[in-house]
């Protein structure tokens, strides 16, 4: 085999707390993560003596060197002292900037499809520590598709998969920097909460009250674009969802219901004021 091709599956947080931060100025978070059927698709080659890495948006071709597909693939062939390359083209679909992990599930499924190309048969913990250099949450990528992630991202609890949720997600005309988000936490007013595990029993209960409880996300409160968002949310809410939170540090915000039915009539109302949207469900 000299090439193959992957999907590589966007998530949600159903919740994230920022509880505190560290003196190395890292967040300990508490989160409750799930993959989602958006995804990005990625086709990898077998090259000799180099690494090629392109994708569809130019913007993201001008920084390839930070890429984090890029990036995993420089860590895995270090690591395994494989003297060979690669030639990768990655189609985004989904969003930059958005919270939904894009890059990060790149550089996961990128370890996966080199892991499969050059016959490594790497560990979990291999691949969790390899995904860790490149950013916090590539190790989720490596789990099931259900996840408490706790710690700087390097702690995760895998869970039975969550099934039976269908998603409206909205990317606003803007999108927010990860770096720039974390900036804007005020220590201070951190509260060292955790809502993730009980969040998981509710969606595994359908208990609807208390899945709006615990759908939080610290970041609302402190980014500028704190009344776009809530007009978003109020946007999706209007049309039936059971809650609406932003999801990661931002922009995307997305709406929860039970049903595919209900999911596709809201969402066949609000494709008609937002241009970024898409419809989509728990894997």
């Amino acid at each position: 085999m000299n090439t193959i091709e992957v999907k590589s599956y966007a998530k949600i947080n159903l919740c994230l707390n920022i509880l505190k931060r560290l003196p190395n100025n890292y967040h300990e978070i508490s989160s409750l993560m799930q993959k989602i059927n958006l995804f990005d698709e990625i086709k990898v080659c077998k090259k000799e003596n180099s690494l090629d890495v392109k994708t569809n948006i130019d913007k993201l071709n001008s920084e390839i060197k930070y890429n984090t597909a890029y990036l995993a693939s420089r860590y895995f062939f270090d690591y395994t002292k494989i003297k060979s390359g690669a030639d990768i083209y990655i189609k985004k679909n989904v969003p930059h900037q958005a919270g939904l992990g894009g890059s990060s599930a790149n550089a996961a499924a990128v370890i996966d499809a080199l892991d499969v190309l050059y016959k490594t048969n790497l560990k979990y913990d291999e691949k969790f520590n390899l995904g860790l250099k490149v950013g916090c949450d590539v190790p989720f990528f490596f789990g099931s598709g259900t996840a408490v992630v706790e710690g700087v991202g390097d702690k995760i609890i895998q869970k039975n998969q969550l099934n039976g949720y269908y998603l409206i997600i909205i990317k606003p005309d803007f999108g927010i920097c990860t770096k720039t988000a974390y900036a804007s936490i005020n220590p201070l007013n951190l509260e060292n909460k955790c809502s993730s595990e009980a969040l998981y029993s509710a969606y595994l209960e359908h208990n609807k009250e208390k899945i709006k409880q615990y759908t939080i996300n610290t970041f609302e409160d402190v980014i500028d674009q704190k009344a776009q968002i809530i007009s978003l949310k109020k946007d999706i809410l209007d049309c039936g969802a059971i809650t609406a939170l932003m999801t990661g540090s931002g922009s995307a915000v997305f709406g929860l219901f039970e049903n595919d039915y209900e999911c596709t009539l809201s969402f066949n109302t609000l494709k008609n004021k937002h241009r970024n949207i898409f419809k989509c469900k728990f894997i």
